[in-house]
């Protein structure tokens, strides 16, 4: 006989059952919205309604029993901070459950399991990087660049080459330096400097 079982079995046993309906309660409150067959929906509605009850009292007791029943931390902490608050003037009907069409492989009656009203999702605001030290300067970009072309940097190294006029060189002069420069290299300065030559 069942006298005084209210709950369905669920054709499972009951640590299955348990953690499923764990598992319901969990995807409620952090999609706040489940769909799922009818007897598992009226099941679960009953776990989390009783839930937010507890979480409305908000006493680190409530908070140990939020977490025995759910398999989550983030998630009891959500349902303090977030649910709870959102039904604090209610004394019930937190969930409601809305039918939908039959499944189609076994023509299970499927519904979606919500929160009666909906729950306002703050995101956290992305905290502003302090700089450490000094700051390091910007690669430039490409088209910050400026194109310089070949005839204005010639020009440039024309006018820095010029002398006053008393003292320009001729071009067998610039060729003579060229061609020792040429001829000499590290080794034979080398050589030079350690015989005493200049």
């Amino acid at each position: 006989m069942r006298h005084r079982r209210k709950n369905a079995k669920l054709g499972v046993t009951v640590s299955h059952r348990r953690a499923m309906l764990a598992h319901i309660v969990e995807g409620l409150i952090e999609h706040q919205r489940v769909r799922t067959t009818i007897d598992r929906a009226k099941e679960a509605r009953r776990l989390a309604e009783k839930l937010i009850t507890i979480a409305k009292r908000n006493t680190l007791h409530a908070r140990r029993q939020i977490i025995s029943e759910l398999y989550s931390e983030p998630l009891a902490k959500k349902m303090f901070e977030k649910v709870a608050p959102a039904f604090s003037q209610v004394k019930g009907g937190y969930t409601r459950i809305i039918r939908e069409s039959c499944r189609p492989g076994d023509g299970a009656q499927m519904v979606y399991l919500e929160f009666s009203k909906p729950i306002e999702v703050v995101e956290p605001k992305p905290k502003a990087k302090k700089e450490k030290g000094k700051a390091v300067p910007q690669k430039k970009k490409w088209e910050d660049v400026k194109v310089v072309k070949k005839e204005t940097l010639e020009e440039e190294k024309s006018k820095k080459e010029k002398k006053p006029k008393g003292e320009e060189t001729k071009p067998s002069e610039v060729q003579k330096t060229d061609e020792e420069k040429k001829k000499g290299g590290f080794l034979t300065t080398l050589r030079k400097f350690l015989k005493g030559d200049k």
